[in-house]
């Protein structure tokens, strides 16, 4: 009998010490998640790039002709870079490919330009030609009116501030499509531009949201002015857009080339454009 009851003691007291033993673990849940690591000297940007992303891409476009600074701006999360014509442009872009790096990783401003506020209104777009301009193919009158046929638009664009940039080679016409899909992943069969014609570029520039746009719903030619009547689009209050950053633009073609193109909204009052207004011929 006694041998019993010390027998039973002693698994009760073992039980007791292994339940002790149990309740001292502490409980972590299944699904509580890693613990989060930062790296503060590799930070994650509101782009989604990070700082050595944007110092690749630096490096990557050192030495480029044309490129008269760069400089990482944490605002935007891209690296800021500052040429002067559409054509250079492109050849960053044809540089950080090769370096496969992502186009997305640079914003651009112009050599010499001064920031202005995107939408706003201001001086007329001019854009000087160089030499005597060729006759237009379809020489309209004074103050005539001419057809303009979009060749393209959308909300994508490799463009950080309002521009308007004028193609009158095939080139330039190249480069203003790399300038309009940058930012996608594929950029379609370039149209050929014939002699005597001349494509308009108009960009609005980096927007907060969807529901912006630009479209060209007229054109006059004044001696050897060409004016671009456009109709800008915004999202109305309450309107129920993209929530991600937009860049719209539009091509358009028209008839004759001229030694000045200025756009202006319905009302005639000018289109103001930011670092990246100008012309690539």
């Amino acid at each position: 009998m006694t041998a019993k009851v010390l027998l039973c003691l002693s698994l009760a007291l073992g039980a007791y010490a292994s339940a002790q033993g149990v309740n001292s673990i502490p409980a972590t849940p299944l699904s509580a998640p890693a613990p989060a690591t930062t790296n503060a000297a590799d930070p994650v940007y509101p782009s989604g790039f990070r700082l050595s992303q944007l110092q690749a891409a630096s490096a990557a476009l050192e030495g480029l002709p044309g490129l008269t600074a760069k400089e990482i701006d944490p605002a935007q999360g891209r690296l800021r870079v500052t040429v002067g014509t559409a054509v250079e442009r492109v050849a960053v872009l044809q540089r950080l490919r090769e370096a496969g790096l992502s186009s997305s990783l640079v914003t651009f401003t112009a050599s010499g330009a001064a920031p202005t506020l995107p939408g706003a209104t201001g001086t007329v777009t001019t854009t000087p030609g160089t030499g005597t301009p060729a006759a237009p193919t379809t020489p309209p009158s004074a103050g005539g009116r001419v057809t303009v046929t979009e060749l393209a638009s959308g909300t994508n664009a490799n463009v950080a501030t309002t521009a308007v940039q004028v193609a009158t080679s095939q080139a330039a016409l190249n480069a203003l499509y790399t300038l309009a899909y940058g930012r996608q992943t594929g950029t379609p069969a370039v149209p050929s531009l014939r002699p005597g014609e001349t494509v308009v570029g108009i960009f609005l520039g980096q927007r907060p949201t969807g529901g912006y746009g630009v479209r060209v719903t007229g054109a006059s030619v004044q001696g050897d002015t060409l004016t671009l009547t456009v109709e800008v689009r915004a999202p109305g209050p309450g309107a129920i857009t993209t929530q991600a950053l937009t860049s719209p633009w539009t091509l358009v073609r028209v008839p004759g080339t001229f030694r000045s193109v200025q756009v202006v909204d319905s009302s005639g009052r000018p289109f103001q454009t930011g670092a990246g207004g100008g012309q690539t011929r």
